[in-house]
């Protein structure tokens, strides 16, 4: 930190190696006279950010970062050599302004791919109070590379990029910083495809942040408590929220908090007093408990005189009281697996539930396969129009490539799946998927929560939990434990159990998925005995006389959906789902 407060105090030198803008951010490189000296802090001391080609991964700030008029709590690391606030992983770098990027921070936009080599890592140097994200030997996407380079964010605003190797191409770079969307010539660009500069290694560029602003800006950043989408009903919490004064000068200022379903049930004030400039703080509001199950909205708001950024001044969070849940203790919990998905007690994984001990998981014991594609279905009535439901995960897939999501459909239509976005929203893009999913590995089990469209009463919902892969890299999958639910109610299963693999007894299904056949092999019965097709209702929809020995039934004549077949003689007696897709 010496190194940038003696920066600081340098009078700058109108070169073609320094620039300024409109807001007074100012850089100046190490080739300039008077300007830094080269910089490298080694971030592999750190954590290491596994990313994909054109990937990103949202990363918490260890401080509140003053960055033009905002004050920042996190950033997108992203694979192609830039933070930004946006959600984006463009791999081809324009000039500046970029409209479509938010807060820019780009040490070395090009298309890069660390899949082919190098490490991204991101590293708290307490030292000199920074935040180090570094590139290690990163290769370009088509040929070139490696490239080795870093950005340090420091607590004051300042910014250094450092390129400690630098091999070809030299000339396919963004390199700047751009405030919100570059609005007002928030930017300032070092250089554009090698225009007009080249860098090279061992080249530091020090970017200052004017000492003169000043700013009105407080803010709520994070609803600590619930500190989960499920909470149980008459559960006692204390709700609290962090809060940031994100203005230059010290702070008191009001908080306000409301819950709300279909109304407002609790409104609560509280006060920040004496919050310093760029300082977090949490703010206590007095216990609550609710009883009834539903859908909940908590709505936090921050006001002080002259704020210059009121649209930040408000955060939701949407939380469920559950009607029911099921653990996976006993039952399987009316969820019908297609190959893949089990129900029982895992030796792989997470190396246990997340409660008790059972849970649903792709494979219990071990890795899911190459060109996976795993479906786990549940069934459920709809009661109200307000439905949510969530669940405790843990997965571990190739991220990106591999992933798994959550799917609905109304009225058994197979061929109309609509996807699902859980509150907190997907990890990525999934390749395997064609869409966005759950993606990459969790270091442990975490909660997630899913709200339904308004939907009619009476109307049956199908809830799936689908799975695809790759060609390549397989991990341990996805793992479900501690199902709850508000608004529907799972449809039984005829009152009799099954079980979750192909086999019941000694009656084999050929594949569970029919299209227009469901073939029967079994030597268990030597006459003829009768089966029977049921609706998920419940309702006798078909009946069949099965001559001894194997069989073939024809179903192409039902919709496409879940179905039960019954099988009843002298030596058997049982159930299975099945499901129509044609």
């Amino acid at each position: 930190m010496n190194l940038v407060v003696v920066a600081l105090s340098i009078l700058f030198i109108t070169t073609s190696h320094t620039g300024v803008d409109s807001f007074g951010y100012r850089f100046v490189d190490s080739d300039t006279t008077g300007g830094p000296e080269f910089v490298w802090i080694d971030a592999s001391r750190g954590d290491t950010i596994e990313l994909a080609d054109d990937d990103n991964r949202l990363v918490n700030l260890p401080f509140p970062f003053p960055f033009y008029r905002q004050t920042l709590r996190d950033l997108y690391v992203v694979s192609n050599g830039y933070l930004t606030s946006t959600n984006t992983r463009a791999a081809s770098n324009i000039p500046f302004p970029v409209p479509n990027l938010n807060n820019l921070i780009s040490p070395w936009w090009d298309d890069l791919n660390p899949v082919t080599g190098g490490r991204i890592y991101t590293f708290y140097d307490t030292t000199s109070d920074a935040f180090v994200v570094e590139w290690d030997s990163v290769m370009h996407y088509r040929s070139g590379g490696p490239y080795t380079f870093e950005v340090v964010l420091y607590h004051s605003g300042d910014i250094i990029f450092s390129y400690k190797s630098l091999n070809s191409p030299l000339n396919s770079s963004t390199i700047g910083i751009q405030g919100d969307n570059g609005d007002n010539g928030f930017y300032l660009e070092y250089t554009v495809n090698g225009n007009p500069i080249i860098p090279h290694d061992s080249l530091t560029i020090l970017f200052t942040r004017p000492t003169n602003v000043h700013v009105v800006d407080v803010l709520p950043t994070a609803i600590i408590v619930p500190n989960s989408p499920i909470v149980n009903a008459n559960e006692s919490f204390i709700p609290s929220v962090e809060v940031l004064n994100a203005g230059s000068d010290t702070a008191s200022f009001s908080v306000y908090l409301e819950i709300s379903s279909d109304t407002t049930i609790i409104s609560q004030n509280a006060n920040a007093v004496g919050i310093p400039p760029y300082t977090i703080d949490t703010v206590y509001f007095t216990p609550v408990s609710i009883e009834t199950s539903g859908i909940y909205k908590m709505t936090v708001s921050t006001s002080i005189s002259g704020d210059e950024n009121p649209q930040n001044d408000t955060l939701e969070f949407r939380f469920m009281i559950p009607a029911s849940h099921n653990d996976f203790e006993s039952d399987s919990g009316n969820f019908y697996s297609e190959e893949g998905w089990q129900w029982g007690v895992p030796s792989a994984g997470p190396s246990g539930a997340h409660s008790g001990t059972r849970v649903w998981a792709t494979y219990l014991d071990g890795n899911y396969p190459n060109y996976a594609n795993l479906w786990l279905i549940g069934d459920f009535v709809v009661e109200d129009s307000n439905i949510a439901f969530g669940f405790y995960q843990w997965f571990d897939f190739e991220r990106r490539m591999d992933g798994g999501n959550v799917l609905y459909t109304i009225n058994h239509d197979t061929t109309a799946w609509s996807l699902i976005y859980p509150e907190d929203g997907y990890t990525s893009f999934v390749f395997a998927l064609s869409e966005d999913g759950f993606t990459g590995t969790l270091d442990d089990w975490e909660p997630a929560l899913f709200v339904l469209p308004s939907l009619r009463v009476n109307d049956t919902v199908t809830i799936a939990f689908h799975v695809k892969s790759g060609r390549s890299n397989t991990g341990n999958g996805w793992y479900i434990d501690d199902f709850y639910w508000t608004g529907f109610t799972p449809i039984p299963t005829l009152g009799v159990s099954e079980t979750n693999s192909r086999f019941s007894g000694i009656i084999n299904f050929k594949n569970n998925i029919v299209t227009k056949y469901l073939v029967l092999n079994s030597n268990t019965w030597n006459k003829v005995i009768k089966a029977e097709i049921y609706d998920v209702t419940g309702r006798l929809i078909k009946e069949f006389k099965i001559p001894p020995g194997d069989a073939k039934i024809y179903v192409g004549d039902l919709k496409n959906g879940i179905y039960y077949i019954r099988i009843e003689g002298e030596k058997v007696n049982w159930v299975k789902k099945i499901m129509i897709l044609k």
